[in-house]
């Protein structure tokens, strides 16, 4: 289903911006008269087609922007910033971070509602403690801490595996 959907998003941008161009289009020209004075220019001629390439520049880049907002907001926070330490933090840091968070949300504090951040937190300070899972998480990202390795030469092996494509 996805693949379909990612299919349908790729045939629709064949068509959509030109569509949505020629909408866009329409309105600016409709408006000439009384932003120019003058009255909008007739298809086929070079002012038409700077027109139109102005328009679809637009339309592109409004899309390209908002796709990147909306990428941007929904980036899930990475361990670092779960925790709230630098990716240079130390073990030390990393605890001192981990108990300050656990002494203020702790579920047995702040009850059942504060368990499910609780845990993901747990799960970050796991992760980064240890130096070779933290090594794989800051090569490969968060796909690593799944993977059944468990020193440093196998964790490089799979991540290399796995963004060749095998």
């Amino acid at each position: 289903m996805a693949a379909l959907f990612g299919l349908l998003k790729y045939t629709a941008w064949t068509y959509l911006p030109g569509l949505a161009t020629q909408q866009l289009l329409s309105v600016v020209h409709q408006a000439y008269p009384r932003v120019f004075g003058r009255p909008p220019p007739q298809r086929g001629t070079s002012d038409y087609a700077r027109d139109y390439r102005l328009t679809y520049l637009f339309v592109v880049v409004s899309y390209l922007l908002y796709t990147f907002y909306d990428a941007a907001a929904t980036v899930e926070p990475n361990y670092y910033q779960i925790l709230g330490v630098e990716p240079t933090a130390d073990e030390n840091t990393l605890k001192a971070a981990f108990r300050q968070f656990a002494r203020r949300y702790h579920p047995d504090r702040v009850g059942q509602q504060g368990e499910t951040l609780f845990i993901q937190v747990r799960d970050a300070y796991e992760a980064l403690k240890s130096p070779v899972k933290r090594f794989a998480y800051d090569r490969f990202g968060p796909d690593a801490l799944e993977w059944s390795c468990s020193t440093l030469r196998e964790y490089i092996r799979h991540g290399l595996m796995q963004a060749s494509g095998f």
